[in-house]
């Protein structure tokens, strides 16, 4: 099975099929060499990233977050009373960091093209947790502030049911676009209330009534825990959620 695309260089193949085997050999608990307190080497238990990712779980409850969508950047918000907010974001949104002065707490790289076009910025960005799926793990190396998440495939055919997952570190469901995803991991950490920040487009493999559909379900399943998401100056398909100013949120 092919795990790349057919532009990531032939050279760098072997490394990161390498990389792909240890993320996925630590995914689970194991019993392996961690370092102590006083700098040596021990063995004993070692969580996996699923662990990792199920001990986050209601970790943020009741704290609001906002969410980077496609355009959010072209939106005219004043990024800068974000610096202290539970931020989110994907793919490309690194690029923005030297110029707002800080970056989005968790940084997604979930599109596998962006992933290998932008592999060699991945270890330079230092401040956010970065997560992204299994499958994408060739393309960087692992780092302390690195996650791999498990992704069910993804269901072919035209306008597809939608899927969202309750949990997290169990499965995450990779339909439509990364914000679907973003939202996922939110409702993982409890958030309330959730703000997506500017329009989303459908990823290429996808069409805009799936995702559409999406985040309908999306916000039904907020909606049923008694939680909200807002829509910050999107258009469709994120109309399917209430919308709010940005600025009324800093009053």
């Amino acid at each position: 099975m092919t795990i790349w695309t057919s532009s990531f260089p032939k050279r760098e193949r072997i490394a990161g099929y390498w990389r792909l085997l240890k993320a996925r050999h630590g995914f689970f608990d194991r019993l392996g060499f961690k370092r102590t307190e006083s700098g040596r080497l021990k063995l004993g238990h070692v969580p996996g990233y699923q662990q990792r990712l199920a001990l986050m779980r209601d970790k943020q409850k009741g704290r609001r977050c906002f969410i980077f969508t496609g355009d959010a950047v072209s939106t005219g918000i004043d990024v800068a009373k974000l610096r202290k907010e539970l931020t989110m974001g994907a793919d490309a949104i690194h690029q923005h960091f030297p110029v707002w002065g800080f970056s989005t707490a968790y940084w997604f790289l979930a599109d596998i093209e962006q992933v290998e076009a932008f592999r060699n910025d991945i270890g330079q960005v230092r401040d956010p947790i970065k997560l992204a799926p299994l499958c994408n793990a060739y393309a960087f190396p692992a780092t302390r502030d690195s996650l791999f998440f498990h992704t069910a495939q993804a269901v072919s055919g035209k306008d597809p049911a939608p899927r969202f997952s309750t949990d997290f570190a169990a499965v995450v469901y990779p339909d439509a676009s990364p914000t679907l995803m973003m939202l996922q991991l939110a409702y993982h950490f409890g958030c309330n209330p959730v703000y997506l920040l500017g329009g989303d487009k459908p990823s290429a493999k996808t069409t805009a009534q799936t995702e559409k559909s999406a985040y309908a379900l999306a916000n039904d399943v907020f909606v049923r825990d008694g939680r909200k998401v807002y829509n910050i100056g999107g258009c469709d398909p994120l109309d399917v959620f209430e919308p709010v100013h940005f600025g009324d949120l800093f009053k």
